[in-house]
């Protein structure tokens, strides 16, 4: 096949890099909707014999509206009962197969609807920008930044993108490998969890190293993989054992005031009982202190506010209720591994 060549599945060409054919030549992917050959793409679809379906939907009717090219491929793949790829609907996005894990950095349109579809690879979304929503059946599962979203494969189910679009990495393993077989029930039911800055870290990890690539960019792919399935593991044990309606009372009004920097007492007290027995529970079912879940809540929110730009490090250690500027370095490194100066210049650079 031509290098230009796109059949839903391959880069798709682009023009100015494809002269050897005037602009007749060009047409747009179903799946991708991007610039692909015609071509080449026509003589691929009229071997495998369903080239009346498609030369009609994609050459002859013309059609290059981003939502009705989605549309369309959404029905061809339904009515071919195959799974399409993740990177559907999507006009900017890059991926690469590491080991049992496909990946895919992709940035979706605003106001943007997929239709009934369906993968052949579980879906692990990290959203790190934008809306969207996966209806399946009567249910909306919505997604929002630092929210994880896992689809099992073969799920049909819709996908719907607010009016900013969305950004989102995406990780699908292979279940076959025997790698993964730790993480089969977590990969087996669609759920939702909130993973916060961790999650967006190891998100924006491997957004950088799609981007910038080298000899061992492979093995990091595949490390931080494994890293998000065993976090998400063990996020999906903690939610699964429920907490007592008096303790997620006080870890909400944790949240709702961390920057305030309730005591054991107070937080105790909000949920009814001893500060021992408060602690205890916590620590059990949440894996760490409540001081280090305050903490981690207060450098998570510093996080955010290092993407702005104009406020002072100072100001935002201060607002954290760090006792100084080192304080909040040392803290911030020891949780993000890398110090807030260094993750401002990252977020400036968009990696």
């Amino acid at each position: 096949m031509s290098a230009c060549t796109c059949i839903g599945c391959l880069r798709p060409c682009r023009r100015a890099g494809a002269g050897h054919l005037d602009a007749s030549a060009f047409g747009y992917c179903l799946l991708h909707a991007h610039h692909y050959c015609r071509r080449a793409t026509e003589a691929f679809w009229r071997r495998i014999k369903v080239r009346a379906f498609v030369t009609r939907a994609c050459i002859d009717e013309e059609l290059t509206s981003l939502p009705a090219v989605s549309r369309l491929g959404s029905q061809m793949a339904a009515l071919r009962n195959v799974a399409v790829p993740v990177s559907m609907g999507s006009p900017e996005f890059d991926g690469m197969s590491c080991g049992p894990f496909l990946v895919t950095n992709a940035r979706f349109p605003a106001s943007h609807t997929l239709g009934k579809h369906f993968h052949d690879r579980a879906v692990v979304g990290l959203t790190l920008a934008g809306e969207w929503s996966s209806v399946v059946g009567s249910t909306r599962l919505a997604n929002s930044p630092g929210m994880l979203h896992i689809e099992p494969a073969g799920d049909s189910h819709v996908n719907e993108f607010g009016s900013q679009g969305a950004h989102v990495v995406i990780v699908q393993p292979d279940q076959r490998d025997t790698l993964l077989q730790p993480f089969k029930s977590v990969l087996a039911n669609a759920f939702q969890i909130s993973v916060g800055f961790p999650g967006l870290q190891i998100a924006e990890r491997l957004q950088r190293e799609l981007c910038d690539r080298d000899d061992l960019t492979p093995l990091a792919v595949e490390n931080l993989c494994v890293d998000l399935l065993v976090s998400t593991s063990r996020l999906q044990r903690t939610r699964n054992e429920p907490a007592p309606a008096w303790l997620l009372r006080a870890v909400d009004y944790a949240r709702a005031r961390f920057l305030e920097r309730p005591s054991l007492r107070e937080l105790g007290y909000v949920a009814g009982v001893s500060p021992g027995h408060f602690s205890r529970e916590f620590r059990r079912l949440y894996g760490m202190s409540a001081a280090q879940y305050l903490r981690r809540l207060r450098l998570e929110w510093a996080a955010e506010r290092l993407r702005k730009p104009d406020d002072p490090l100072a100001e935002i250690a201060s607002a954290a209720g760090f006792a100084d500027q080192s304080h909040f370095t040392r803290r911030f490194k020891r949780q993000f591994g890398v110090t807030p100066a260094a993750f401002r210049a990252a977020s400036r650079a968009g990696i």
